[in-house]
């Protein structure tokens, strides 16, 4: 007796060594003391270990699965990540376990029954040995595909979606072995074993095929933010073509302006400040202000600032000492582009002033950047948080940086903070 009460622990032990295994071993934002960690999976495996009889007492087979589940999910979200990405492989491993196990138990009953080893000593515990070995294969095999496909970017409903599968998977096992103990004691299990294999089949395949959509749902995003890029750099080096042409044919006619300056101010009528005034306006116009040394943020608020001025925006940008080399150019794209077109959408809804101030300083280790902005009435902060605001904090999470958005008195102010992304000379 007590030989099976030493595998029935080992069992247990096993499984919650290997979901400690998965869950510590994808990738994770949240992490806590390892005397933690080891006392919540002590716990765990104590309340899987116990369920197990409960279950049989009140006669439901799906009890462990559900407290094992269940229980994972909140261990992961307290303790592991929050993510949506993060919870949902928790949950598909954990169900392709439970999958695998089934199809083991019923596998090598099959063969006993085919055989008819059951008059060995010790059927029931060399089940257990084999579930382990499977489990512990099937959790290393899990971890390196999740770890190769990382965390890729998909909607929500996708995400929770891929549960589907696996949740009537377990329902449709458990019908199996319900409904069809009558018919195994006829016909055998070998077309139940076959089935359970499928099901176990289908849900690894399923899986296999969601990270493939959930690489190219990124990839999709990154040609989008690729070709926004090109368009502003394309419209930036198409404006310096233009200014050059124009600024030739200035030069080319800067003797008959001089002349002509000399000629109104000869006459003392006044007119020769007013023609220098209009000369100063056409070179100003020629020129792109410089506003940082990162030549991809300096596009940006040129472009953007130029389309704030069709608005009748007043624009104010103070760039201080900032670094953001290493920082990749289709990220400032998405960070810089998307809170800009927010700012002016937001603004030139205004009656009143109009307004867009942009701040942007060292502070310490941290980058501090403000983007100040009016709003219309009718603005309401959920469209200002739309789908460009979900991409700036996805791409701010890979530096470690945070945004904040606050209302107050007709204004919005976005607030980033962004470590320092390299060492600037003599700081």
């Amino acid at each position: 007796m007590w030989i099976n009460l030493v595998f029935g622990i080992m069992e247990v032990v096993v499984m919650s060594a290997c979901t400690y295994y998965f869950m510590s071993h994808i990738e994770h934002d949240i992490r806590k003391e390892k005397r933690i960690y080891k006392i919540v999976f002590v716990l765990y495996g104590t309340g899987i270990f116990a369920s197990v009889p409960a279950g049989q007492f009140l006669e439901s087979s799906m009890l462990s699965m559900g407290v094992g589940i269940g229980a994972a999910m909140l261990i992961g979200y307290f303790l592991f990540s929050r993510k949506k990405t993060y919870l949902c492989y928790t949950g598909i491993y954990l169900l392709c376990v439970y999958c695998c196990q089934g199809v083991i138990a019923m596998g090598m009953m099959g063969l006993y029954i085919w055989q008819d080893w059951f008059t060995l000593y010790g059927y029931g515990n060399v089940v257990i040995l084999v579930k382990c070995a499977a489990v512990i294969l099937l959790t290393k095999a899990l971890t390196r595909l999740v770890n190769r496909n990382g965390n890729q970017d998909v909607p929500k409903r996708k995400y929770w979606g891929i549960f589907f599968l696996p949740l009537f998977s377990i329902l449709f096992i458990y019908s199996l072995l319900d409904f069809g103990s009558v018919y195994m004691q006829f016909y055998g299990q070998t077309l139940l074993i076959v089935n359970i294999g499928a099901v176990l089949f289908i849900n690894i395949y399923t899986i296999y095929l969601f990270f493939h959509v959930a690489k190219a749902s990124r990839l999709e995003k990154e040609l989008e933010l690729l070709e926004q890029k090109s368009g502003l750099q394309f419209r930036y080096y198409e404006e310096m073509e233009e200014k050059y042409e124009s600024s030739r044919k200035l030069v080319h006619d800067m003797r008959n302006h001089l002349h002509a300056i000399e000629e109104l101010y000869s006459t003392g009528d006044g007119k020769g400040k007013g023609y220098v005034d209009d000369l100063h306006q056409m070179l100003n116009e020629m020129g792109q202000k410089y506003y940082t040394d990162n030549r991809m943020l300096n596009i940006i608020l040129n472009d953007k600032l130029k389309r704030a001025v069709q608005y009748e925006i007043r624009t104010d940008v103070k760039i201080g000492n900032i670094c953001l080399e290493g920082m990749r150019e289709i990220d400032i794209t998405t960070i810089f582009a998307n809170l800009l077109d927010n700012a002016i959408e937001a603004a030139g809804e205004c009656r009143g002033e109009k307004f867009i101030e942009v701040k942007a300083e060292r502070f310490h280790d941290f980058h501090i950047i403000k983007i100040t902005n009016t709003k219309g009435e009718k603005h309401i902060k959920e469209g200002h948080m739309g789908i460009g605001l979900q991409n700036v904090r996805k791409t701010l999470e890979r530096y470690e940086g945070t945004m904040k958005i606050k209302e107050e008195g007709g204004k919005y102010q976005t607030v980033i903070t962004v470590p320092r992304l390299c060492e600037e000379e003599g700081i």
